[in-house]
């Protein structure tokens, strides 16, 4: 594909109504996707399809020409010079040839997203999904070259097992992408030719802060059915679920209710039939579960709440915020009670370099000021409870610009 003759608003054009397309539950290559993530990938159908409307939502037109606007200015200097009305100084800004994307398992819309910021900037992208799990990039790649054969034909996909393959990629890609756990990307960058960019999405942290302010009778009930769709919705397994909701006492409602609320939540969105969960997460649920009714028989002030049957969902309630315990999946939630906020940053601090979302609720006049220790303790998304799985596509993932770092630039004085 010629990079100058595909103008950046075609390609946002073609992208955009397909995602229209993939927002109809009854598009053929969705229901596909949906079944594939039900049997390959086990997420329950709802959950499935409630990530596909998150996706899909943030990949329309008008938002990513917002995105492009948002990072580069004028969508146009990936087309050709364009004079910056600032500087008066023409730029062309020109996205790597060739992009090896790499990914990892736990979630399938991060691929979907790297591939699309791809093509906006006019990249060759050739991906390598999870042996373990890949998702349904190769469906959305299909449903691509059923409406746009010249854009699809730009993306190619890796063998998972083909380790001869990747290498070749990586040889002659202008930029790696890599989405994984710490270990893994220090392992792939290792492979990453000298002097080839390389960008990685590791591993991070996310979490909810509630004030005692946003413990209200009127209020408590919905903060706990949109707490409980943030966990529930990515089933725990992506960097954006919150693995730990810190609630202030001296609230109205007491963050032990709160946290009874959040179980009945939790019990309703899983639903009568339940997705099974793997043996490791029923072993590591009950395991926890005895955990906590020895504390409570030791006298300590806990509470847990569990699935039947056990690894869809646990909530666990106590005082002692300084025992992060941080779950790896299964919908499982600490709610720690607190009682001065200085404490929980105290307890966080050490994880600045993990730290990626949290659900602020809190006061008005309150919220900028927590807003702002937040950011200081390495945050990069503040947002409220409920949206947590749905990030805008301006997001700036992992606090850095999304293809605005993938750039390079050329300016004519």
């Amino acid at each position: 594909m010629s990079r100058e003759v595909r103008s950046t608003a075609s390609i946002i054009k073609t992208l955009g109504a397909l995602s229209s397309r993939w927002l109809n539950p009854q598009y053929p290559f969705r229901k596909k996707a949906v079944r594939k993530l039900v049997q390959k990938s086990r997420f329950s159908e709802a959950m499935a399809e409630a990530l596909l409307d998150a996706l899909f939502q943030e990949l329309t037109a008008p938002k990513l020409t917002q995105l492009l606007k948002s990072e580069i200015g004028n969508p146009e200097v990936l087309d050709g010079f364009r004079k910056n009305p600032l500087t008066g100084v023409q730029h062309f800004a020109q996205g790597p040839k060739r992009i090896t994307h790499i990914f990892s398992g736990n979630m399938p819309n991060p691929s979907i997203t790297s591939f699309v910021l791809g093509m906006l900037v006019k990249s060759v992208n050739m991906g390598k999904l999870s042996s373990k799990d890949e998702g349904f990039l190769e469906i959305y790649l299909e449903s691509l070259k059923s409406c746009d054969q010249k854009l699809a034909a730009s993306n190619f996909l890796i063998d998972p097992k083909n380790r001869k393959a990747l290498w070749e990629a990586m040889e002659t890609s202008d930029l790696v992408v890599a989405y994984g756990s710490n270990a893994n990307l220090k392992e792939i960058q290792k492979s990453v030719p000298a002097g080839t960019p390389f960008i990685a999405y590791g591993h991070r942290v996310s979490f909810g802060l509630f004030m005692k302010e946003a413990l209200t009778p009127k209020n408590s009930s919905l903060l706990a059915k949109e707490s409980a769709r943030d966990i529930w919705m990515a089933d725990q397994r992506g960097c954006l679920s919150p693995l730990v909701i810190f609630a202030q006492k001296g609230g109205k409602v007491s963050v032990l209710n709160f946290a009874e609320e959040l179980a009945k939540a939790l019990a309703k969105l899983s639903g009568n039939k339940p997705h099974t969960p793997p043996y490791d997460r029923v072993v590591r649920a009950q395991t926890n579960l005895n955990s906590y009714h020895m504390k409570q028989v030791a006298g300590e002030k806990v509470r847990f709440w569990g699935s039947s049957p056990r690894g869809v969902w646990g909530v666990f309630y106590d005082e002692k915020i300084q025992e992060l315990a941080l779950s790896q999946g299964g919908q499982e939630i600490y709610v720690k009670a607190f009682s001065r906020v200085e404490d929980v940053f105290k307890v966080i601090s050490p994880l600045k370099k993990y730290l990626q979302a949290v659900a602020l609720e809190a006061a008005p006049g309150h919220q900028k000021a927590l807003a702002t220790q937040l950011s200081s303790l390495g945050v990069n998304r503040i947002t409220r409870a409920g949206r947590m799985q749905s990030p805008p596509i301006t997001w700036h993932h992992d606090g850095k610009p999304n293809l605005a770092q993938w750039l390079t630039w050329t300016d004519l004085e």
